[in-house]
């Protein structure tokens, strides 16, 4: 594995006291589980867009039909229904299928999100080149008791609420990181898209930077004290760097943190097959099927063509550098052995 040094110095030391609090940091409910096309719901068979699909096709045809007796015989049609009715309704529903097939569907908004970038086995590829984050959040708050009329007949009700007063964030500053990841085959997954579930742990190596991370959330909690009969509480985020473009940190995801390591977790859209984006993935392909009134069996064969896959992405942090490690495991292990080490006798 690859070693990476990062360019960041570790911020000066901070108090040595710890607490319990490298404990408390709550975790979100994970019991929702997405599926589906884009994350959304459970695969679907978007009625909406088939209703006003067949609604223009049987109106338009009715118009057609109604047109046509007309020509034939305008002084006794066989359907005697208003021609102007007719086109207006078909193009009533045709503005209402193309609304909600272009502006208001999760295919149209996931297609052109969608970048010719975007394959399984290249962002898994980027998921590894990107260095870890790891921010550290501090939220002070104080209860606030108020008075609420509710009910019927009403009647005064107080209830106790949160009410932030200051919050500080920082960076955890380390020296070198490694990927340690291990992540499926690609080509394995079969389907049109995969819709991803990527989970980011950052493990911390060693003793010495596990200490320096529960220093930092000490020295910042201890800066975002502004009164002694505040609460607080933090939590410890952590993600990868997106310079390449990657949503790749969410804080309203799951957390979890323990004294050695730190989660987190994101969604992704990409698409499977290749590295290059096959030409009816792309929104304009969407666009032009739709005009054709072809977005329900586009949209259905896409829904159901999209595979679900986790991503692990592992990243271990230090704040020692390499040679520094290295020379005193060396040590202590030459230390080891000159103590077992018997003297040589001396020769004659």
């Amino acid at each position: 594995m690859m070693i990476h040094d990062s360019s960041t110095q570790p911020d000066a030391a901070g108090d040595t006291e710890t607490g319990d609090y490298a404990l408390l940091v709550p975790e979100a409910d994970a019991s929702e589980r997405r599926g589906g096309f884009c994350g959304g719901c459970p695969r679907k068979w978007h009625s909406t867009c088939f209703g006003l699909s067949l609604g223009t096709v049987l109106l338009g045809l009715t118009s057609l039909l109604n047109y046509w007796d007309l020509y034939l015989d305008p002084q006794h049609p066989r359907l005697h229904l208003p021609p102007a009715l007719l086109f207006g309704g078909t193009a009533a529903f045709l503005g209402l299928y193309l609304l909600e097939a272009l502006f208001c569907s999760s295919t149209s908004r996931c297609l052109w999100r969608l970048r010719a970038s975007d394959s399984l086995a290249g962002t898994v590829a980027r998921l590894q080149a990107l260095p870890p984050q790891v921010l550290l959040q501090v939220r002070e708050f104080k209860m606030n008791t108020k008075t609420l009329r509710t009910g019927h007949p009403p009647r005064d009700q107080r209830i106790t609420v949160p009410e932030e007063t200051h919050a500080e964030a920082a960076e955890f500053k380390y020296r070198r990181w490694q990927d340690a990841s291990h992540p499926p085959d690609p080509e394995s997954l079969g389907g049109v898209l995969a819709h991803v579930e990527v989970t980011v742990t950052v493990l911390f190596q060693d003793e010495e930077t596990r200490d320096r991370l529960e220093r930092d959330i000490h020295a910042l909690r201890k800066k975002a004290r502004k009164t002694k009969d505040s609460l607080q509480d933090f939590r410890v985020v952590c993600g990868l760097k997106d310079a390449a473009g990657l949503v790749s940190r969410s804080v309203d995801g799951r957390e979890r943190r323990r004294r050695d390591s730190s989660e987190s977790s994101f969604s992704l859209l990409c698409f499977t097959g290749g590295h290059e984006k096959p030409w009816w993935l792309h929104f304009w392909a969407y666009v032009f099927l739709s005009l054709l009134l072809l977005s329900w069996p586009y949209r259905v064969a896409v829904e159901f063509g999209t595979r679900r896959s986790h991503v692990s992405v592992c990243k271990t942090v230090s704040v020692l550098v390499q040679g520094a490690e290295r020379g005193g495991a060396f040590a202590k292990q030459g230390a080891r052995q000159g103590a077992d080490e018997s003297p040589i006798p001396p020769g004659p």
